[in-house]
């Protein structure tokens, strides 16, 4: 998967010309593995209208590197898909990105489902043995009671 985005990075660096500068130091900042810079700098090339489906491609894969961002980068492929032409090559490609992207956020959404049903059940337990010690304790109260009501029947006797 590395070797994949590797040579990805460097296919695209080497079609860089004067435009697509930001775009470019994007690259450079994924292969010294700087997230935030090849972030901040793919952003740059999109708000300058620069490689837009391009920027929106490698947005789209270092989200989908990070856990819990198949959302964001599903979004991410699915504007690449926007501003891609019928005839791109790497269209198949983004398509199956956002294919693994979809089923990744489904697989995050069914556990956090999980994890509140979870949550859910452990505050009825909590409440449930809250109950049940209130109830003992009034068992017990009883008790006590009943014992002193036979004691003063025993005694009235």
């Amino acid at each position: 998967m590395r070797i994949f985005f590797s040579i990805l990075a460097l296919t695209f660096l080497v079609g860089c010309g004067s435009e697509g500068l930001d775009f470019q130091k994007g690259q450079e900042a994924l292969a010294d593995n700087d997230i935030y810079a090849a972030e901040d700098a793919f952003r740059q090339s999109i708000r300058k209208g620069e490689r837009v489906k391009d920027s929106y491609l490698q947005l789209g894969y270092l989200y989908e590197r990070q856990d819990g961002n198949a959302l964001l980068a599903l979004w991410h492929f699915n504007q690449a898909l926007k501003y891609s032409n019928k005839d791109d090559q790497d269209l198949k490609d983004i398509r199956s990105a956002a294919t693994r992207c979809e089923d990744q956020f489904l697989k995050e959404l069914a556990t956090r489902g999980r994890e509140s049903e979870l949550q859910a059940l452990k505050f009825k337990i909590k409440l449930l043995e809250d109950h049940a010690a209130r109830q003992k304790r009034w068992i017990e109260e009883l008790r006590r009671e009943n014992t002193d009501f036979r004691k003063q029947l025993a005694e009235t006797n």
